[in-house]
């Protein structure tokens, strides 16, 4: 099985995407699990499940006639960059820890992803090309102690990243919370577009 599976010789570009397949299977026949003894055997796995989020999600289409959103109505090949994604761990055994177990139904977490993108898409106006540079003038045109803690780590991140794109990307928030941030820092001139 394993041996059918593409030579990949090269790693993705962005470490955010971990590690491709390798195409040395080699360990996996040697070490497999079964070449255990039986007691040594795992009697479970873990599994990982993960999303990646394309570009492509963040400019859904709508249908002229249903009125339907779509996204990526082209199917998989029309996806193209990947911008981001979440991984979860699930440990077999013992019992399963949940932090905040979400409460809500999911008809009501897609509405509120809806409404979040149709600010997020108002705002842009006000933003400026997702691909322009940020920078912080020199002097400040007030106290940071102004700003709120919100706000300061966006500001953090445009010291750091520069990039309008990489700071929604690296904000520990929603996109929306972020344009809101870098918005009211360009209004009171902490940011600029140089």
């Amino acid at each position: 099985m394993f041996g059918q599976c593409p030579s990949i010789d090269h790693d993705p570009e962005d470490p955010r995407l971990g590690r491709f397949i390798p195409d040395d299977w080699e360990h996996v026949e040697k070490y497999a699990l079964t070449a255990l003894p039986p007691e040594e055997r795992p009697t479970q796995s873990p599994v990982v499940i993960g999303v990646n989020w394309y570009t492509e999600f963040d400019n859904p289409e709508e249908d002229a006639e249903s009125g339907e959103t779509f996204i990526a109505r082209g199917g998989a090949a029309s996806l193209t960059k990947i911008r981001g994604g979440h991984c979860v761990c699930l440990e077999p055994g013992g019992e399963m820890q949940v932090m905040n177990e979400v409460q809500d139904s999911t008809e009501g977490l897609l509405m509120e992803g809806v409404r979040q993108l149709d600010e997020f898409r108002n705002l842009q106006k006000q933003l400026p090309p997702l691909g322009s540079p940020l920078a912080v003038p020199t002097p400040l045109a007030g106290k940071l102690r102004e700003l709120s803690p919100s706000e300061l780590d966006t500001f953090q991140l445009v010291l750091d990243h520069g990039q309008l794109q990489k700071v929604l990307d690296n904000f520990p928030g929603t996109d929306l919370d972020a344009a809101q941030n870098i918005i009211s820092l360009m209004k009171r001139e902490f940011v600029v577009v140089p």
